[in-house]
């Protein structure tokens, strides 16, 4: 029967979003923190598993190595020290079961279903959560579980569920570990639940990742520092899932559930079209090999893959290290350009600010899009063909290149626009000066004609022609009265 191969895995992104003015405070908040346990203080992340830089273009690596003077991004896993704590180890067993509901006595009922799974992996280079913060202002915090059985309906009803972590569809956890019992001198089951739950041994993933990124929160903040960037209470699977045993006519309907995030459980049934996705949707690797990128889910499938070292152990390695670091590069582009398009309808809109707090945001817009440009966003990262073209296949069906040229197009126009308001407003300054001192200075001309007693000693006399005097200083009056006037409602 066909099952899923020890090698597979699955991770959850969370994209968020914050304020970039705080992007280096906020990282030496989470390489400082620690918190409690019991008697010690540890702290809470440590260093993640270097980049795959070998395999990165010299003029990217400058912007990436952690030893760069300011680096695009850096990333941290969850310390070893706190596995017990989030139930990161052997001996706590979580579940993820959805339909759960009380009966008239309070007590819960058997969940609808129920799928136990393993929070995290062991290894070197592997993690149970994995925190990114971008410059741009973006945010990654990772999540890393994959069902513990082996079943192919169980591994996609798994992606398709644990997406929800706001306890949608009646998703939620549960988590039990075992204590020793120093009068049995037996182990003993124990409902638990890790930091940010409620205690009770079940709540929703919100909870412990809210409990991660309390963690990078500042001196003095009181409200939410982060603000979510994807779908409201959800994450974006990216996982590679190898099938051995399968069946060859399975191949197409298991991309196809995988692209769309579809469980085993639930009846399809795709058009012709619907299976016969091709670049930049699904990039073939090899015989009933591939690579799937949607809006729904990234990742890699493949269907009886030779039994080599290479296809077993190799390629899902490098699915873990350079083909994830590809997608967290086009998930920092994708969701940096979505910020800034919102930064541009806020700047182009108004939203009741001053026009010098449109001016701010428009600028501020302006300042991260050249940013963007000169250190995270770039044609090629990474020279091997096949991470390049994962690369750009993954871009394409995001659509970051689309959303660049919007966003940059967007800012040339209101950066036009506001040329030419200045322009306009200098023009009508120059105006008013003109008419406040060409009329005073017309009339003084006019009083340079002698008058006697005013101008000279000899002339006309003001007192005999006072008249005509008065009647010239009504008349530059009222010219500077009409020209004011007509200035007024060029404004």
């Amino acid at each position: 029967m066909a099952r899923i191969s020890d090698h597979s895995f699955s991770y959850f992104l969370f994209p968020f979003l914050f304020d970039e003015s705080s992007y280096a405070e906020r990282v030496a908040a989470v390489s400082a923190v620690a918190r409690p346990d019991g008697a010690k203080t540890k702290s809470v992340w440590s260093e993640a598993p270097g980049l795959p830089l070998e395999a990165v273009l010299c003029h990217v690596r400058q912007y990436l190595a952690p030893a760069a003077a300011d680096p695009v991004f850096r990333l941290w896993k969850l310390d070893d020290q706190w596995d017990r704590a989030y139930g990161v180890d052997r001996e706590t067993r979580w579940f993820l079961e959805r339909g759960v509901r009380k009966g008239a006595d309070g007590e819960p009922r058997k969940a609808e279903r129920s799928v136990r799974f393993e929070l995290g992996a062991t290894g070197k280079r592997e993690f149970a959560f994995l925190l990114a913060l971008a410059r741009s202002g973006v945010g990654v915090l990772a999540v890393n579980a994959r069902p513990a059985a082996d079943s192919p309906e169980e591994w996609l009803d798994f992606l398709h569920l644990f997406r929800f972590i706001g306890g949608q569809r009646g998703v939620r956890l549960r988590c039990e570990r075992d204590v020793f019992d120093a009068g049995s001198r037996t182990k003993k089951t124990e409902a638990y639940f890790p930091p940010g739950g409620n205690g009770a041994g079940e709540g929703v993933l919100r909870d412990l990742l809210k409990s991660l990124l309390e963690t990078a929160r500042l001196q003095g903040e009181t409200e939410t520092w982060w603000r979510e960037a994807f779908v409201d209470s959800q994450l974006l699977p990216y996982s590679g899932t190898l099938v051995v045993e399968g069946a060859a006519e399975e191949w197409d309907e298991l991309l196809y559930r995988l692209r769309n995030t579809f469980p085993g459980t639930r009846t399809i049934a795709p058009g012709e079209v619907d299976l016969r996705a091709t670049e930049p949707h699904v990039l073939p690797y090899a015989k009933f090999q591939s690579l799937f990128f949607s809006m729904d889910a990234i990742g890699f499938a493949a269907m009886n893959p030779p039994d080599t070292v290479f296809f077993r152990q190799t390629l899902p390695a490098h699915l873990r290290e350079e083909y994830f670091f590809v997608v967290l590069m086009c998930l920092l582009q994708r969701f940096t350009l979505l910020r800034l398009s919102e930064l541009v309808a806020g700047a182009a809109g108004g939203r009741g600010g001053t026009s010098a707090e449109m001016t701010e945001a428009f600028e501020r817009a302006r300042r991260l899009l050249h940013e963007f440009a000169g250190n995270l966003y770039f044609a090629q990262v990474m020279h091997s063909e096949h991470h390049h073209r994962a690369y750009r296949a993954c871009q394409q069906a995001w659509l970051v290149g689309e959303m660049y040229q919007e966003v940059r197009d967007e800012i040339r126009e209101i950066h036009d626009f506001h040329v030419m308001r200045q322009a306009n407003a200098l023009q009508r300054k120059v105006n008013w000066a003109v008419v406040l001192l060409a009329v005073p200075s017309l009339f003084l001309s006019f009083l340079g004609v002698n008058w006697k007693g005013l101008t000279t000693g000899e002339g006309l006399s003001v007192q005999a022609h006072w008249e005509f005097f008065f009647g010239a200083a009504l008349a530059f009056a009222a010219m500077a009265v009409i020209l004011l006037s007509v200035l007024r409602k060029q404004d």
